[in-house]
């Protein structure tokens, strides 16, 4: 059940990270969520999570070996985000 997408191929794991839910990113990779499931776009958790400025959830997708060079065919590459993530906690 935690890999099941929706009609957009949107993962319980991708919408989790989108909306910032911290505490269901986490347990859902307990689950055995896959880390860089993406939607029909192309989007994975770690490029909604920091589109959406949620970077404690990004920073636990990347601890949780996210790719990092993930792209989504409508946005480009996500890895020069990067560079705008202040991590510290």
């Amino acid at each position: 059940m935690v890999e099941h997408a929706d009609a957009r191929g949107i993962a319980p794991l991708r919408a989790a990270a989108q909306y910032g839910h911290h505490g269901t990113v986490h347990a859902l990779l307990q689950a055995g969520a896959r880390v860089d499931h993406a939607d029909l776009k192309g989007r994975t958790p770690f490029g909604a999570a920091v589109q959406f400025a949620h970077y404690a959830t990004a920073l636990l997708l990347l601890n949780n070996s996210a790719n990092t060079t993930a792209s989504c065919r409508s946005q480009g590459s996500i890895s020069l985000v990067l560079c705008s993530l202040d991590c510290t906690p």
